[in-house]
């Protein structure tokens, strides 16, 4: 929980950075959006769309959306909407909510999405995989994109894609490859 990790950071002598808590995914963010930057330069002005539950993820998108200038595009179930103010967000323009995913994906130059069922969830698994099922990134969504799109997800198999990864592998290899990466890198520096 967040408010766990920020009482333990007001009384550490040493830095703590928030690898992962149930509101936010900061060093995530972090690596996505700096292979982002690797691969298409400045993120500032872009589209990113997030397609699935309106998370952990879905709230650091949010914050990165009003802190760097892009856009974050969102479609989420009913039920799993995302709630711009617990990621404090100041510009409401920085955020577009759509019903439909395609929509959402429309334009978009990175589309992203997260495992529907998240850790300390399992319990709701089967009413998410229903909830979830028009959810899934598929290549529909991915013609809506822009055509030199990337796009990440913390998973590459399983329900929440559904795309042929031999057939578009900078997407997911050099996304997640470098994302790796990078979240390594990050948490190293910070501890």
């Amino acid at each position: 929980e967040q408010a766990k990790i920020e009482a333990f950071a007001s009384h550490s002598r040493v830095p703590v950075i928030n690898g992962l808590t149930n509101e936010y995914h900061p060093c995530q963010i972090l690596a996505d959006v700096f292979t982002f930057i690797e691969h298409r330069g400045s993120i500032q002005g872009k589209v990113v769309a997030w397609v699935g539950d309106g998370n952990n993820m879905a709230n650091t998108w949010l914050q990165a959306a009003d802190i760097l200038g892009f856009t974050l595009h969102v479609s989420t179930p009913s039920g799993y909407e995302i709630d711009a103010k617990v990621a404090g967000v100041t510009n409401a323009d920085c955020v577009k909510v759509f019903k439909n995913p395609v929509d959402a994906c429309r334009g978009a130059h990175l589309v992203t999405t997260d495992v529907w069922t998240s850790m300390g969830f399992e319990a709701e698994n089967d009413a998410r995989r229903l909830a979830f099922a028009d959810w899934c990134v598929d290549a529909e969504m991915m013609a809506a994109a822009q055509p030199d799109a990337l796009w990440h997800a913390d998973v590459c198999h399983g329900p929440t894609l559904k795309l042929d990864a031999t057939r578009t592998p900078i997407r997911i290899h050099g996304m997640l490859d470098d994302c790796s990466r990078y979240g390594v890198a990050l948490e190293a520096h910070d501890s």
